[in-house]
């Protein structure tokens, strides 16, 4: 989805064999499903050595804590992760076993001796919950401007929170320079707050795969891929091998796609018109039509798109070959640098406007199953709604039946 603050000091990450684990950025919530999670951060001081003194050194405890700070209190799910340099410090820490519905804390500890080095909380989903409160944004700063935005979202308190896109600008495929940003932007006191309890799912775009208006040929953009993968904790990344970082996950009765759009596009020919290079790749392209296929419970879709410093309510002509027109939803900037040229116009354009600090707020609603419906928000920071539309929802049709 579509420069932002100069690269600070880049301090090297050099482990010492003297050295203590402590909290460097996070803790952030990752994937969250009704019976599991994710759990992310970074620590600095991480011991030298491949001995079992060093590992045990390099060793985190996350706990998950049901009833906390009652006589009930107990651990109802732990797991390890060993910080490594090689991992720019960062570590995940995947939870199972979980009851769905149900608040939690959540405490990590060294191995060494105990102690505390981050904390925070979270709410599992419940399965069958009939309603879901989806937040979206793409273009951030590292400022006083965008930290207003994400005060304002965490005052929406959704389920969750989606990046799409330049979020952080890198602008490089350097590995170091790649990872400094990401650390920034992962230590920015109000994005930090806002991801400690509520789940934060993200994919890129341009800017911080490594350069404006690049495709998939773009060179060092594995590099890219390692230091997503170290600071985001999406529930999948692509096929899981070495290919792109698209997944998905649900919260109650949304499901939402997280595309790659940047990884595989102009590398091969399109799956549609061979004459014309792909944006999402055949495999992207294929697993994505299966999951929308698996989705029996689905009950219509919703485009949202980022980038471009406007936000936008566009109309899809697709009733001919998806069943139903496809109503998109573009949201951009989270920060202060909003376009005010790039209008545009058409029977097709129900919104298009300039909004600094803005995000998106979807919120679906299948309560009555006879009429399921999204009711989607444009905001800014400032607490004014600019666009609000319910967009009715239906059983998803497929055109080739």
């Amino acid at each position: 989805m579509v420069l932002a603050l100069a690269f600070g000091l880049v301090v090297a990450f050099a482990p010492n064999a003297h050295a203590q684990l402590a909290l460097d950025a996070g803790p952030a919530i990752g994937a969250l499903a009704p019976r599991s999670v994710s759990v992310w951060l970074r620590v600095v001081g991480i011991a030298e050595g491949a001995d079992d003194a060093a590992r045990a050194a390099n060793t985190l405890r996350c706990e998950v804590i049901e009833h906390a700070g009652t006589a009930q209190e107990r651990v109802a799910a732990e797991a390890h992760a060993v910080a490594t340099a090689a991992t720019d410090g960062t570590m995940r820490f995947d939870l199972a076993g979980l009851a769905e519905g149900t608040a939690y804390a959540y405490r990590v500890r060294t191995t060494a001796d105990g102690r505390v080095v981050a904390q925070g909380s979270f709410r599992t989903p419940r399965a069958d919950a009939a309603k879901a409160c989806i937040a979206f944004g793409s273009c951030a700063d590292i400022n006083d401007a965008t930290a207003s935005t994400w005060r304002a979202i965490s005052g929406e308190r959704p389920d969750a929170l989606v990046l799409i896109g330049d979020t952080p600008y890198i602008d490089s495929t350097d590995l170091a320079q790649q990872r400094a940003r990401y650390r920034a932007f992962a230590t920015a006191p109000d994005f930090a707050a806002l991801v400690a309890s509520t789940p934060l799912y993200a994919t890129w775009d341009d800017h911080d795969i490594g350069r404006n208006d690049t495709d998939g040929r773009l060179p060092g953009k594995e590099n890219a891929r390692q230091a997503f993968l170290e600071y985001r904790v999406n529930p999948s990344a692509g096929d899981g091998a070495a290919d792109g970082i698209y997944t998905s996950f649900r919260h109650g009765p949304a499901e939402v796609f997280v595309l790659d759009t940047r990884w595989f596009a102009a590398t091969e020919p399109s799956t549609q018109d061979a004459g014309k290079p792909t944006l999402l790749g055949e495999r992207q392209w294929t697993w994505l039509g299966e999951r929308l296929a698996s989705s029996t419970r689905a009950s219509g879709v919703v485009l949202v798109s980022g980038d471009i410093h406007r936000s936008r309510v566009l109309t899809h002509r697709t009733a001919d070959i998806a069943g139903e027109d496809l109503v998109e939803i573009v949201t951009s900037p989270l920060h202060a640098r909003a376009f005010s040229s790039g209008t545009i116009g058409g029977p097709d354009v129900a919104f298009d406007k300039d909004i600094a600090r803005s995000y998106l707020v979807i919120d679906c609603d299948a309560s009555d199953p006879a009429a399921p419906k999204a009711v989607v928000r444009i905001k800014d920071a400032a607490g004014t709604t600019h666009y609000e539309r319910t967009i009715a929802l239906r059983a998803r049709v497929d055109a080739r039946k």
